[in-house]
């Protein structure tokens, strides 16, 4: 089970950056748009720009793996979730609202750093039908802020 304070971190706006592997190992990544982690932590979503992530899609389709991280820009604070049951569905309606939020955070989080909003909306702010979804089950769950636990398996995930 996902901890609270992971729960949290997914779900408050973070940087998210998603990878998944072919079929010969060739590792594709590519920057999320947006993350939700239901309440319960069995399920994550995020959102990746179709003509962006055209390799990683390939893969997950084909490999049903993926991992993503999730950063909060201010403190480093980062996790990575790895899961083996992902799976591609369109962007729907019902995104639109947890997409937008997370946007508000993620502006909100890096214009402390600086980053001017029309910046971060420039490359994040995008419409539903450029968007598709990834689904998951975190299956395995390690640390990933800089420091001495950086790698460390946390708890598994389920």
């Amino acid at each position: 089970m996902i901890r609270t304070t992971d729960l949290e971190l997914i779900n408050s706006g973070p940087d998210v950056v998603v990878g998944s592997r072919s079929a010969t190992l060739n590792p594709s990544v590519c920057w999320a748009m947006g993350c939700h982690a239901d309440l319960d932590g069995q399920r994550i979503t995020v959102w990746l720009r179709v003509d962006q992530a055209e390799a990683l899609l390939n893969d997950v389709r084909t490999s049903a793996c993926i991992a993503a991280v999730f950063v909060d820009p201010l403190t480093s604070r980062s996790l990575q979730l790895k899961g083996v049951d992902a799976v591609v569905r369109d962007a729907a309606p019902d995104d639109a609202p947890v997409l937008a939020r997370h946007l508000t955070q993620f502006i909100d989080c890096l214009e402390q750093t600086g980053m001017p909003e029309t910046v971060t909306r420039a490359a994040f702010d995008q419409a539903l039908d450029q968007l598709v979804a990834v689904q998951f089950t975190a299956t395995d769950m390690f640390e990933q802020t800089p420091g001495p636990h950086a790698g460390q398996p946390i708890l598994p995930a389920t």
